[in-house]
């Protein structure tokens, strides 16, 4: 029985669904399915229309967060969440790759561009957009997201 996952392809949301089924270890298979037309193959699974979806046999997961809560169930190595209340007040600055930092990093992939994203990033063609994202390449939070890309993406 085989994995897949229906996602966008630059979408943060499915970005954490991906990440959290290879920091697993977890065999899948991407299925990208593009915005609006989305609705039509998502309607065969679900009657809401958002990605990421994931479909493991009869068992259909929708929304990131929900995924990861149904793999942390079926596939408990690698935990991504908390064990206890102590635990889940460090897991964004302690040294434990959690699913709060997986989750943050995946939003902040958009502006880090991070080169461990699985779909290349085009080019971006405007000067001024260009300059904006230049000037947070020192910021300590995108500093932060490129080596958590980097340490376990």
């Amino acid at each position: 029985m085989s994995i897949k996952l229906l996602v966008f392809p630059h979408s943060h949301y499915c970005e954490k669904a991906r990440w959290a089924l290879d920091f697993k270890g977890i065999d899948y298979q991407v299925r990208v399915i593009m915005p609006w037309f989305h609705v039509r193959t998502l309607k065969k699974y679900t009657d809401v229309s958002t990605v990421p979806v994931l479909l493991n046999g009869e068992t259909v997961v929708q929304g990131s967060s929900k995924i990861i809560d149904y793999l942390e169930t079926q596939h408990p190595a690698h935990l991504l969440s908390p064990l206890d209340r102590y635990e889940l007040r460090e897991c964004l600055v302690g040294d434990r790759f959690s699913r709060a930092d997986l989750s943050v990093s995946s939003m902040l992939s958009l502006l880090v561009m991070p080169e461990q994203h699985p779909f290349p990033w085009p080019a971006i063609p405007d000067p001024q957009l260009q300059k904006f994202i230049h000037s947070y390449h020192r910021h300590p939070v995108y500093k932060w997201a490129q080596k958590i890309y980097s340490r376990h993406r």
